[in-house]
C-alpha cells in the first residue's frame, strides 16, 4: 500500500512516522495492540487494543485477528501520514511534560526506596517475639502503609504549566516519611514564617535563635521517660521565677510588695480594657524577653547505645533595659548543653532554620548519618537499630490510655510545641481559585525502584482545544466510518462547519501496565 507523504520536510518527523509504521507492524502481527515507545505511540487509539466491534469484522470470517489488525494500522497510518505536521504539533507537548516529569523523578524515586528499606526493617522488627504485641502491630501497621506510599496516582498539568501529582495513598507520617515531612516542613514554614517576620519588623531591637536543647543521654528502657522530661523541663525553664532586684523594680514600675519575677519575661503584663461582661484579659507580653518559641523533639540513638533525647527551639527574643540573653545565663538555667547560634531575619534564613528545626527523616535515616559518618560519627543509622531500640522508640511515640467507657486507645506523642506568641496560631483558609488541571496519566512505582510514567492522550489531531475557536468547539459529530470506507482509525468523527472540514480524535490510549 502506498502512503502519501508526509507535509512536512523535518526529517526528526519523518524518523518517527517511519517507526510507527514499523511498531504498529510489529505489534500487529502479534496479536496485540501495545503503547509505542516514541512519540508515535499517540497515533493508537484504543479499538487497536481489543478485539473489534461486530460493526467493524472482516468480510471473512476465517481472515486472522492479526492481518485484520494489521490492515486497520495501514489505514490509521494513511490518515496519520496525510495529517502528521499538525498531530504532531498537538502531541508534541505531551511527551515533552512526560519527559519533563520523568527528569524530576530520581530524587523521588530515592526518597521512596529509603522509606520501603525502613519499612521492611521496621516489619521484620515487628515479627521479633519479644517485642511488646500491641506496639508490634503498630510497628506492622506502619510497616505496611509506607510501603503503598505514592506507589501508584496519575500526573498532569495546572494552569500555570506546573506538573502535579495526584497519589492514590500516602501514609500520613511526618517522622519516618521523607515526602511527608517535606510536605510538613513546608507547611509549619508557611505557618510560622509570615507571624514570625511580621513580629520582628513591628519593633526594633527583636532576634531570632536558634537553639539546641541537651540532657545526658537516657538508657535504653527509658525513652519515653525522656520524652517527658525534656519537654517539661523547657516549659519550666522558660517560667523560671527568681527575686526582684531594685533596678528591675525601679525600671519597670513594681511596688514594694513585689518580690519575685519571671526571669525571661521580667516586664509587667498589660491588661486589656474591660470587656461587656466587665472583665480584663492579659495582652500578649510586649516587653524584654522571649516573646515566642518553636520546639521540636528528636531522640535518636548515640554511638553508645543510648538514647540522645534532645531538643530543637527557634526563640523570639526583644532585648531592652534590665534584660540581657547570653549564652552563660542560659546554660546555667539549663543546666546542661545549649548550643545558640543567631538567625539572619530575612524570609529564606527563617525558612532554612524552620527546616533544621523540624528535620528531614530522610536525613536521619539515610543523608544525615552519612555526613555523620564522613564526620567521623559512629551514631548508628535508624536502618541499623536492633529491634529493642526500633520497638521501643515505636513505644515511646504513642501512649496508651483507657477511656471513660474503658477502651484501651493510643494517643500520638507531641513531637512539635509553640508558646507564647506562636501560640495557637491557625493556619489560613486557601482562598486562591482551584486551578484546572489535564491530568495526562498514570505514574506508579515498580519493584525495579523506578518510577514508570505512562501517558493517557485526548487531543485534537488538527488544534489542541486549549486554541480552538468557539465555532469549532461547537461542530456536531455524524456517523462514524465503517472498515470498508475507512479515511482514520475508529472513534474518528468528522465535524463540519462553515464549509470547513476538521477531523477531531477522542479516542484515549489504553495506557498498558507498568513494567515490572
Amino acid at each position: 500500500m502506498n502512503h502519501p507523504q508526509p507535509r512536512t520536510e523535518s526529517r526528526e518527523l519523518a524518523r518517527l512516522i517511519q517507526a510507527q509504521r514499523l511498531d504498529m507492524q510489529r505489534d500487529a502481527f502479534n496479536g496485540i495492540g501495545t503503547s509505542l515507545a516514541n512519540t508515535a505511540r499517540l497515533y493508537a487509539t484504543s479499538g487497536y487494543t481489543q478485539k473489534l466491534k461486530p460493526g467493524f469484522m472482516p468480510d471473512s470470517p476465517f481472515q486472522p485477528w492479526a492481518q485484520h489488525a494489521l490492515d486497520r494500522f495501514n489505514e490509521a497510518d494513511r490518515f496519520i501520514a496525510t495529517y502528521a505536521k499538525d498531530s504532531y504539533e498537538n502531541f508534541a507537548e505531551v511527551e515533552r511534560c512526560e519527559e519533563e516529569l520523568v527528569d524530576t523523578l530520581a530524587e523521588r524515586e530515592n526518597r521512596r526506596r529509603i522509606e520501603h528499606d525502613l519499612a521492611l526493617r521496621i516489619e521484620s522488627a515487628a515479627r521479633n517475639p519479644a517485642v511488646d504485641r500491641g506496639v508490634a502491630s503498630l510497628m506492622d501497621l506502619h510497616a505496611q502503609r509506607a510501603k503503598m506510599c505514592r506507589t501508584e496516582g496519575v500526573w498532569g498539568v495546572n494552569g500555570e504549566g506546573d506538573k502535579v501529582i495526584a497519589w492514590n495513598f500516602k501514609c500520613g507520617s511526618t517522622k519516618l516519611c521523607p515526602d511527608g515531612s517535606r510536605e510538613n516542613t513546608r507547611r509549619v514554614a508557611e505557618l510560622y514564617t509570615p507571624e514570625i517576620i511580621r513580629w520582628h519588623r513591628s519593633q526594633r531591637g527583636r532576634r531570632l535563635f536558634y537553639c539546641v536543647f541537651t540532657l545526658p543521654n537516657f538508657d535504653t528502657g527509658s525513652l519515653a521517660v525522656g520524652n517527658k522530661v525534656i519537654q517539661q523541663r523547657f516549659r519550666d525553664f522558660l517560667g523560671t521565677v527568681r527575686p526582684i532586684r531594685d533596678v528591675e523594680r525601679a525600671t519597670f514600675g513594681y511596688g514594694p510588695r513585689k518580690r519575685s519575677i519571671k526571669h525571661w519575661q521580667p516586664a509587667k503584663r498589660l491588661k486589656s480594657l474591660p470587656d461587656e461582661h466587665g472583665k480584663r484579659h492579659v495582652l500578649p507580653y510586649e516587653g524584654p524577653g522571649i516573646h515566642g518559641a518553636l520546639t521540636q523533639l528528636e531522640c535518636p540513638v548515640s554511638a553508645r547505645g543510648d538514647w540522645n533525647v534532645h531538643l530543637n527551639a527557634l526563640l523570639l527574643v526583644q532585648d531592652g533595659e534590665g534584660f540581657d540573653f547570653d549564652y552563660a545565663t542560659v546554660r546555667d538555667m539549663w543546666g546542661a548543653n545549649v548550643h545558640i547560634e543567631a538567625v539572619e531575619p530575612d524570609e529564606r534564613g527563617l525558612i532554612g532554620t524552620i527546616q533544621e528545626l523540624i528535620k528531614y527523616p530522610a536525613r536521619m535515616i539515610a543523608e544525615k548519618s552519612a555526613d555523620k559518618a564522613a564526620d567521623g560519627s559512629t551514631a548508628p543509622p535508624m536502618m541499623a537499630w536492633t529491634d529493642t531500640q526500633l520497638a521501643e522508640w515505636f513505644g515511646s511515640t504513642v501512649k496508651r490510655i483507657t477511656d471513660k467507657n474503658g477502651v484501651e486507645r493510643w494517643i500520638g506523642t507531641r513531637w512539635m510545641a509553640s508558646y507564647g506568641c506562636l501560640y495557637g496560631l491557625t493556619e489560613p483558609e486557601d482562598t486562591d481559585e482551584e486551578q484546572p488541571i489535564q491530568w495526562m496519566g498514570r505514574i506508579a512505582f515498580t519493584d525495579a525502584g523506578r518510577y514508570w510514567v505512562g501517558s493517557t492522550r485526548e487531543n485534537n489531531f488538527s488544534r489542541s482545544e486549549k486554541v480552538q475557536t468557539a465555532s469549532e468547539r461547537a461542530f456536531q459529530p455524524v456517523k462514524g466510518y465503517r472498515l470498508p470506507q475507512i479515511e482514520g482509525p475508529p472513534g474518528w468523527t468528522v465535524k463540519i462547519t462553515e464549509g470547513k472540514t476538521a477531523r477531531t480524535c477522542r479516542a484515549a490510549e489504553k495506557l498498558k501496565p507498568p513494567p515490572a
